[in-house]
């Protein structure tokens, strides 16, 4: 009220002839237009003597923050606040103050705004006499706030760090908050790790500033467990619930207790300790007034009744419904609860089998929370609805699915079994479009999950009608690197257009430079030189995003962007496959056991479906683990002969000779040549004995079947064999230590067999990467470090020591452009990195398909240097006498498996390298070409003498 006096009486009292005037200033303001430098000059004449300048432009600016949007307007206010703090210090941080409450009252809905105001209030700082080194670190601490919430992660973790590197004094609470703040960031970046480790410490900070913050710690704690119950990490959850209840109750907080309780016996019910839930429930719906506290009371009965249903007890689910349904007319004010009410209605009468009623209360769901009927959801323009609409519509979706799903495994009416499918089919369409309007695939990795929990959702239907297998085998590619896909075809379609468009140099030009300093920052000690380059990142990325913005708009002129995520047909597939070929494409539920794999020939499809036994992850990492010692060789082969039980329930010569595999989850990081396929054999036989798959087939794999036509689709442009062989006599740090003997050997091996070879020097990353897009064959010996928890900093090592530019980082590597017709990866785990759902290993690998290679050769494991040699040596030679790769390579195991003696008999010597994507032979490096014309030339020069003597004689 005060401060509306003090404007009325600016705008009467101290009123200037002309258009500067306080008064036509604020109607300008009022208006949106801006309002010119010289205007507030005029203003405030004399270099503003007056006593009351300060308090007139703060008012000034506090009405523009509340009225205007004008851009210009606020950057002549801010000029003209410099040109006066500069003759004015003492004023200094009296408006620097002014600036950060302008920052905290927009910062929730307007972070791009509230960041601008932060900024210059450190800006103006510098003036005054006395440095409040406080309200600075509590600035910076904002923007990292407000970056966050822009989306702008790196930026914010940069200046969150920042006020502890550059020991910024900030009360403790705020230091929880920054914490706090970093937490959420590296959720967002997906390094739980950091993420879990961050909240932690501001949970810590903020009970060590007092017992009123202990709320916002236990809140914290809440949020970790939260992060883990949705990611389906109950026993995580859990134990972080435990610490916020144990807060609650050090500091009596009754009320908040009861909430997280709540939420714990959800946990328990989710870790199917059911009887434990419903007795806490049982506790707690005895110790609230449900007259006092309704909503509270009826949420504890919803979740007695969830716990009741998911433990099959409907006897006493059905008498909780009936007490919610008599509750339900006291809860006037909360329409979610009567939609989670109708929710556990619709769960119990699918569970009792009344199909109808629970298709009823979904369609009653579906009214309510969106206006919408059934028909209408599956006809409708999703892209006009928000995201939490197509959310909602997405729930109903699913539930009706397993609704009709579960009526036709009673009664096998194929009107369910369609009306399943369609659900299915359209929400796998707005799962695309959500993909879509993110146009960077990087971001729709994540999404890959959501879309692997809906197909396997649609695979327990296919289970129940294993002849439909053709229907639903396009679910089944949508759950494998559709990011990928996408990713790649994307960048084709930039590419085609990049003549026309200018700001393509210049966003590879930024990728570039961007790389360059992310690499350095990784090695520089000099704190004020991080600073200096952090915020040389921060500036670029900001330009970067405006540049990848100009190209999107561009980009979405092209219908070709549409179809990006469209997955090749069963007829595609098919009709690119030949007569001796099999594709076996495996899909692992998560939520159970069931293995799915579709088996395409030439002219069928079939789906099988088996189920895991206990012991398959722990068998699969016997097949897998050779970093300890070899397991007993006994130990091993029972272990190998559950797993291809698993994996390969048919027989043998109902596939194809040629197999491609296209794998899933764990099994990216099995080499499929290993499996036994035949149990007959004699309890004694060698482990060179053994009956392996690769003696009955030739393997090779595919991170799709769409991507495996897109790969082989590729126009391989390069010349030569590009070779690059790394001894790392004087070992690397990290876990890359063991100095290489084979590696020259190796490459010395491959230019005997190929001729004309094209060597980098090992400590040449540089010149590697210039050759390496114009080459035809590219092969790299050395040493490869995979960091199972940032991909992106996994990289291929071009010396032994630790200078990073001698470092080829997966980052880097998805900006290259290569159209190399074959790239080996000759290094240890090559092919490992973290298993994202739906979309595999995030490798080396992906990163080199991603820029463009026709196929791959990579490892699996970490390899041995001297075998590796040999099996490359045979490997060359075969393709240079015009075999296909996936059989050169085979040819090149089986060679060394038969020579080999003792310990090097094991599969961890020979079966680590596999070979993914187009597997015809090198173009132009068949023998038999030559031979043809040698014989040709021949066959001429014979009758050339012929024709001479005929003419002689004659």
């Amino acid at each position: 009220m005060i401060r509306f006096f003090v404007f009325v009486f600016l705008l009467y009292s101290i009123q200037l002839s002309g258009q500067c005037s306080w008064g036509s200033i604020t109607q300008v303001i009022d208006s949106g237009h801006p309002v010119s430098k010289s205007c507030l000059e005029l203003l405030l004449p004399d270099n503003h003597k007056n006593s009351n300048a300060t308090d007139s432009l703060l008012i000034l600016l506090g009405h523009y923050s509340e009225k205007s949007r004008s851009e210009s307007t606020r950057n002549n206010f801010l000029d003209f606040a410099e040109q006066f703090l500069s003759a004015h210090s003492k004023s200094s941080n009296k408006f620097s103050r002014f600036l950060y409450d302008l920052g905290l009252k927009v910062l929730r809905n307007e972070p791009k705004i509230a960041k601008q105001h932060f900024l210059h209030a450190i800006k103006f700082y510098r003036y005054a006499d006395i440095l409040d080194s406080v309200q600075i670190g509590k600035a910076l601490l904002n923007i990292g706030v407000c970056e966050q919430k822009i989306g702008e992660i790196d930026s914010a973790v940069y200046y969150l760090q920042k006020v502890q590197h550059d020991s910024w004094p900030i009360p403790v609470k705020n230091d929880g908050f920054r914490l706090q703040a970093l937490g959420r960031a590296y959720a967002i970046k997906g390094n739980m790790t950091l993420s879990t480790k961050y909240f932690n410490l501001s949970a810590t900070r903020l009970l060590e500033s007092g017992s009123d913050s202990s709320y916002i710690a236990k809140k914290i704690l809440t949020d970790i467990a939260l992060y883990y119950f949705n990611n389906e990490m109950y026993h995580e959850a859990k134990h972080y619930l435990t610490s916020a209840l144990d807060i609650l109750s050090q500091h009596n907080q009754t009320y908040q207790a009861i909430d997280e309780k709540i939420n714990y016996a959800n946990t328990l019910r989710r870790l199917k300790e059911y009887d434990e839930s419903i007795e806490l429930l049982n506790d707690l719906l005895s110790t609230v007034d449900s007259s006092k506290n309704p909503i509270l009371y009826f949420r504890i009965q919803l979740n007695l009744t969830s716990s009741h249903l998911d433990k099959a007890d409907l006897a006493n689910a059905h008498k909780m419904l009936i007490k919610q349904d008599e509750f339900l007319p006291r809860i006037t004010s909360s329409e979610l609860i009567k939609q989670h009410s109708i929710i556990n209605w619709g769960q119990y009468y699918r569970q009792i089998n009344a199909f109808e009623k629970a298709i009823d209360l979904q369609k009653q769901y579906l009214l309510d929370c969106c206006d919408l009927t059934i028909a209408h959801a599956l006809n409708t323009d999703y892209q006009s609805f928000s995201l939490s609409k197509l959310d909602q519509i997405i729930t109903v979706l699913r539930r009706l699915a397993v609704i009709h799903r579960d009526r036709y495994e009673k009664n096998k009416n194929e009107g369910d079994f369609t009306k399943a499918y369609r659900y299915h089919s359209k929400i796998i369409d707005i799962l695309d479009f959500y993909k879509l309007e993110q146009l960077d695939p990087k971001s729709a990795i994540d999404l890959g999950a959501i879309t692997a929990d809906l197909v396997e959702e649609a695979l327990t239907l296919a289970a129940e009608n294993l002849e439909q297998a053709a229907l639903y085998y396009p679910f089944l590619e949508k759950a494998k690197s559709s990011a990928l896909l996408a990713g790649i075809k994307s960048s084709n379609i930039f590419r085609s257009i990049q003549e026309a468009n200018p700001y393509f140099k210049k966003l590879d030009s930024l990728k570039e430079t961007i790389i360059r300093l992310e690499n350095n920052l990784m090695t520089e000690q000099i704190d004020s030189i991080k600073t200096a380059i952090n915020e040389e990142i921060i500036e670029l990325n900001q330009e970067l995003y405006s540049t990848q913005r100009r190209i999107n708009d561009l980009a979405f002129q092209d219908e070709k962007l549409g179809n990006i995520y469209d997955n090749v047909s069963l007829p595609e597939l098919q009709s690119a496959i030949d007569n001796n070929t099999t594709v076996l494409s495996y899909f692992l539920a998560d939520e159970t056991t069931d293995v799915y794999i579709f088996k395409i020939d030439k002219s069928s499809i079939e789906l099988l479906h088996t189920k895991r036994p206990a012991a398959f992850s722990a068998d699969m990492e016997i097949l897998t683990d050779f970093n300890s010692s070899f397991t007993e060789a006994s130990e091993w082969i029972a272990a190998n002969k559950r797993v291809s039980a698993t994996l390969l329930p048919i027989e043998l010569e109902k596939i194809g000779a040629k197999v491609i595999i296209i794998p899933d989850g764990v099994l990216n990081t099995l080499p499929f040549d290993i499996l036994i396929a035949d149990t007959t054999f004699s309890p004694t036989t060698s482990l060179r004995s053994l009956p392996y798959l690769i003696k009955d087939k030739t393997i090779s794999y595919s991170f799709s079947a769409s991507l495996l036509l897109e790969m082989q689709q590729k126009n391989s442009q390069g010349k030569g064999l590009l070779t690059m062989a790394q001894r790392h006599d004087t070992g690397l740090n990290q876990s890359s230590s063991t100095p290489l003997a084979h590696t020259t050997k190796e490459v010395d091996g491959i230019k005997n067999t190929w001729g004309h070879v094209l060597h980098i020097s090992s400590n040449n990353k540089k010149e590697f990467l210039q050759q390496a897009e114009a080459a035809q064959l590219v092969h790299f010996a050395g040493h490869a470090y995979v960091d199972d928890e940032d991909s992106e900093s996994s990289y291929l090592a071009f010396s032994s020591g630790d200078d990073i530019d001698d470092k080829l980082f997966l980052r880097e590597v998805y900006n290259m452009r290569t159209t190399a017709d074959m790239i080996v990866l000759s290094a240890c785990q090559t092919g490992r990195g973290k298993i994202k759902q739906g979309e595999g290993a995030m490798s080396l690998t992906r990163a080199f398909a991603f820029a463009g290679a026709k196929s791959l050769v990579y490892s699996l494991w970490d390899v041995n240097d001297a075998s590796t040699r040999k099996i490359m040596d045979r490997f060359y030679q075969e393709l240079k006498s015009g075999a296909q790769k996936d059989v050169a390579l085979r040819t090149s195991k089986l060679a060394y498996l038969e020579s080999a003696i003792g310990r090097t008999q094991h599969p961890a010597y020979w079966a680590g390298f596999v070979a993914m994507g187009d597997m015809s032979s090198i173009p132009g490096k068949s023998k038999l070409p030559w031979i043809v014309i040698f014989l040709g030339m021949v066959a001429l020069a014979i009758g050339l003498v012929a024709r001479r003597k005929y003419k002689l004689r004659t």
